[in-house]
């Protein structure tokens, strides 16, 4: 077999193997199946980062294809947009690549990786709002819900502290989403570089999650974020408020590296880090985190 029949054929293994983890939610009905098809981008970023990006157009036609024969329209719509703002986008900022003088490769950074992953969550930001705004059909959030609590519970046995909860949280769903569709495309892709890095087949080296950085234009946007998140005019806070939590995600990720250069200065670095994973299950944790991202610029001065 030629090294193009090989190309091929792990091109459409990779595209069978993501619409197949796709559509399994749908042709097998329980609930590992949902699972199963958080991974359906796993194979498109293996093809990618493992045989460049035509194979990877390739793969994902099919997948389109084979989404348009069994699923339904809106779903091959936000298959085509998840791959789209996933896998395409993001194998090829990271293929990117200059030569330098000695004949070394000089990769797309791992910073400014960081920067378009977060302008991929604000695309995805912009069709939840989409959504959002076309169920609600402009009513105020709280209106919103007070209906919908009318049709799911007439007997209102919803009391008054859930409502104002459901009402508080339903807003900052869109961002919710967005960062929930982010770590799922970012866990695939973490996953994909680390199987073809143990295998030997990754086209680039895997980029450092201690060198991540953000431009300081996020950090005031982030900060102007938060202060029109107090202000009631229309739709200013909501808005805020879902752009706030996008933004959060990235001083996150470079929180969690300066988290690792700190452990790998202890002594026990494998415990350390599983226990700092585990703190990283409850929700002060997070925000300390965040914190630390945010603040990255004068924590490094004293490590």
């Amino acid at each position: 077999m030629t090294t193009a029949q090989k190309i091929l054929l792990k091109t459409l293994l990779g595209g069978f193997a993501s619409a197949a983890l796709g559509l399994c939610a749908l042709v097998f009905p329980f609930p590992g199946a949902v699972v199963l098809s958080y991974f359906s981008l796993l194979p498109l970023f293996l093809v990618g980062l493992g045989l460049g990006l035509r194979p990877l157009y390739g793969a994902s036609v099919l997948v389109i294809a084979l989404s348009f024969l069994i699923d339904t329209p809106l779903s091959v719509v936000q298959t085509l947009l998840a791959i789209l703002l996933g896998p395409i986008f993001l194998v090829n900022r990271a293929l990117l690549y200059r030569t330098k003088s000695s004949g070394e490769f000089y990769w797309y950074p791992s910073a400014e990786l960081l920067k378009m992953f977060t302008l991929s969550l604000g695309a995805f930001l912009v069709l939840a709002f989409g959504v959002y705004f076309y169920t609600t059909q402009g009513e105020d959030p709280q209106t919103y819900i007070l209906k919908l609590l009318e049709v799911l519970d007439p007997q209102q046995q919803v009391g008054k502290d859930a409502e104002y909860v459901l009402a508080t949280a339903f807003p900052l769903l869109p961002g919710v989403f967005s960062i929930s569709w982010g770590l799922m495309v970012l866990i695939n892709g973490a996953m994909a570089q680390g199987i073809l890095v143990r295998l030997k087949k990754n086209l680039r080296p895997s980029p450092s999650l201690e060198t991540l950085d953000v431009p300081k234009s996020f950090s005031l946007l982030f900060a102007a974020c938060l202060l029109l998140s107090f202000i009631s005019i229309g739709y200013t806070d909501v808005l805020a408020k879902n752009l706030a939590c996008v933004l959060a995600f990235p001083f996150f990720l470079v929180g969690l590296g300066v988290g690792h250069r700190l452990i790998q200065k202890t002594s026990h670095t494998t415990i350390a880090l599983t226990l700092f994973y585990l703190l990283l299950l409850f929700f002060w944790p997070i925000l300390i985190v965040m914190g630390v991202g945010l603040l990255r610029p004068w924590i490094e001065k004293f490590i």
